[in-house]
């Protein structure tokens, strides 16, 4: 077992049962905590992905080894995914629910965006509080989010009403979220956040924005639709594993 890195993609992309151009295993490789079981010193056989802490939703990729159960244990993960087959007969981790698949929405090209509309880019993590802690989830802190990545938001006289955050950065993609308070959402301010972000990833950091709107998320799946992404395709993690009972926090 080993810690896989980033830039060895391309061995590990034997895994993956998606097209290794695919969106959705980059994302897992470059921004979440990867460890990989190798046989014979050689051959990747599975990859086990946390995608945060505390409390992390975790992903594996390949081959079922015994190895996973205590690793999986330990991170008391909130959900675990899966590819297909690759759960054994006998496996603890039961229920097994057949999950809506989500869709990924990305851009390529800054031209493809028009935006003329008000937002400001955040520095004070003040201005954050309140708001969902999903915003700033890869980056531990809101402090740690405005060190690394980059938030905009709209204000409604002191207030902050819509924020539009870098989710997680990779080396060539950046992955986005936005939070809209309830009150305030269908006026257009989650859409002036998120497009203000959308422009500064693509023109200012270089890197090719994209988001994940998981099934039942309507406000985000709504947003992405307003703001208009010109690619989607939906996530190949097409099994949801709930850890049973004492052996993890629920699903």
């Amino acid at each position: 077992m080993k810690k896989a890195h980033p830039d060895d993609y391309a061995d590990y992309a034997m895994l993956l049962r998606e097209d290794p151009d695919l969106l959705h295993p980059i994302f897992l490789l470059r921004n979440g905590w990867c460890t990989v079981y190798v046989d014979d010193r050689t051959k990747p056989q599975t990859l086990l992905v946390m995608d945060s802490t505390p409390d992390p939703d975790v992903y594996i990729i390949g081959k079922w080894n015994d190895w996973l159960v205590p690793r999986v244990e330990d991170a008391r993960p909130r959900r675990v995914f899966a590819t297909d087959g690759t759960l054994k007969k006998g496996s603890p981790f039961k229920d097994m629910v057949p999950a809506q698949r989500a869709m990924l929405h990305w851009f390529d090209d800054p031209e493809a965006m028009e935006w003329d509309g008000e937002a400001q880019k955040l520095e004070y993590p003040d201005d954050l509080e309140g708001f969902p802690d999903v915003l700033w989830k890869a980056y531990e802190t809101a402090e740690t989010l405005l060190d690394e990545g980059a938030a905009f938001g709209v204000f409604a006289g002191e207030g902050l009403v819509s924020a539009a955050t870098t989710y997680s950065l990779g080396q060539e993609w950046v992955l986005v979220a936005a939070h809209t308070r309830p009150e305030y959402r269908r006026k257009g301010f989650g859409e002036d956040a998120m497009r203000a972000l959308l422009k500064h990833s693509m023109e200012e950091l270089g890197l090719r924005p994209g988001c994940l709107t998981l099934h039942g998320d309507e406000a985000m799946a709504a947003l992405a639709r307003k703001v208009g992404f010109p690619n989607s395709m939906p996530s190949e993690m097409d099994l949801l594993v709930r850890v049973e009972p004492g052996n993890g926090k629920k699903g």
